[in-house]
């Protein structure tokens, strides 16, 4: 008699978890929303960014954020964190021109593919060195 009352409840339970798992609305997700773009990192204030030649910034200190999954870790030569300017672009080609003044520093044509976000560093110190070599 306990046995068919257990067997009777145990049915019962299992029938209203169903019914409730079933009823439930979920919505699952196993990534984070996909974003495509590139990040500049480095020494930026003041640089013009230009990009597919229909984007041009001048980039000033409220344009820029803090890693702070990296800032901890990652820190320029003064022990401050590293600063980075974000921009989203469309999956596909682009062309990346950084100036100071009308001085071209550097020119990067690349692919994005969707979802990628691609990090590139600017160096000033290392740029310019490459215009004026034997200079340290």
């Amino acid at each position: 008699m306990i046995n068919l009352i257990f067997f009777r409840t145990l049915i019962v339970f299992l029938i209203s978890i169903t019914i409730q798992s079933c009823s439930s609305y979920v919505v699952q997700t196993s990534s984070v929303e996909e974003e495509t773009g590139i990040i500049l990192e480095g020494e930026l204030i003041g640089l013009r960014v230009e990009i597919n030649n229909s984007f041009s910034k001048i980039i000033e200190n409220k344009d820029l954020f803090i890693d702070k999954s990296r800032s901890s870790q990652y820190y320029d030569r003064r022990r401050m964190p590293i600063k980075f300017f974000k921009y989203s672009l469309k999956q596909g080609n682009f062309n990346l021109k950084v100036f100071s003044g009308n001085h071209l520093l550097m020119e990067k044509d690349s692919y994005l593919s969707l979802g990628q976000v691609m990090r590139i560093p600017i160096e000033l110190d290392k740029i310019k060195n490459t215009f004026n070599p034997g200079v340290n």
